[in-house]
């Protein structure tokens, strides 16, 4: 993983830009202000991640894959996504008739709303996987978390922390920003100089924005941004803040 840090001052770029058209009238705040072209890398990454989960996949529908599906060990990655996902998923599926068995892909939790599921990352798709496929790929339970990490920092693009007034956003032009939260070398005090505790919002896979704990408007224009999100979009990752105390990411009140 490569990682690239800049100050963008007043004059750098936008607060806020409305993408009509391919994004289906999402609009994305952008709280740090930046260049239009590191923009023009994230709206990629949005219209990148929902094209690949739109793809038919097993979780998606209720059904398991053929037992004979293997999936290199080296393209396993984390997502993240709201503990109760299994649950609505199986819930849909069975409103649309589609009979599903009794395993759900495998999860672990995060804390008491995420959980951390894994994936098999094809360039055209991502595949939720149940625990004995993770098990065929020669991955053990004990270190999967650590491998999928591993996994994806191989993966990503180089890293971009844009900083403005004590509130950062990170880029890396993928839908695996949320995912950052799983690497603990990644949250640094000399990368992130803030007030507090890091606190993060995630309100999409490929949004990543960071402040701390002792910055009201920090805290504020964080929190401006999940609420814009949510009312445009509707489906948001989580609403909550999370900030990180003794190497975990807790819901900050």
């Amino acid at each position: 993983m490569r990682l690239r840090q800049r100050d963008v001052g007043s004059n750098g770029g936008v607060a806020m830009v409305s993408v009509q058209g391919a994004l289906l009238g999402f609009e994305i705040v952008i709280l740090t202000l930046m260049a239009l072209t590191v923009l023009a890398v994230i709206l990629r990454a949005v219209s990148r991640f929902r094209q690949r989960m739109s793809q038919p996949a097993d979780a998606a529908t209720g059904r398991r894959p053929p037992e004979r599906t293997r999936f290199p060990p080296d393209r396993i990655v984390p997502i993240l996504r709201d503990a109760a996902w299994p649950t609505q998923v199986r819930s849909a599926a069975a409103e649309r008739g589609i009979a599903a068995g009794n395993e759900e892909v495998y999860g672990e939790p995060l804390n008491e709303h995420l959980a951390v599921f894994y994936a098999y990352d094809h360039d055209a798709f991502i595949h939720h996987l149940y625990r004995d496929q993770i098990e065929a790929a020669g991955i053990p339970i004990a270190g999967l978390r650590a491998r999928s990490v591993r996994n994806l920092l191989a993966m990503l693009p180089p890293i971009e922390v844009l900083a403005h007034d004590g509130v950062y956003q990170v880029v890396a032009g993928t839908c695996y920003e949320a995912c950052l939260l799983l690497d603990d070398s990644f949250w640094t005090p000399e990368r992130f100089p803030i007030d507090g505790d890091i606190v993060v919002a995630i309100p999409r896979q490929e949004v990543l924005v960071v402040t701390g704990s002792r910055n009201p408007d920090g805290l504020a224009r964080i929190r401006g941004l999940v609420a814009d999100v949510e009312q445009e979009f509707g489906d948001i990752l989580t609403p909550h803040l999370l900030v990180r105390r003794d190497g975990r990411w807790q819901i900050f009140e």
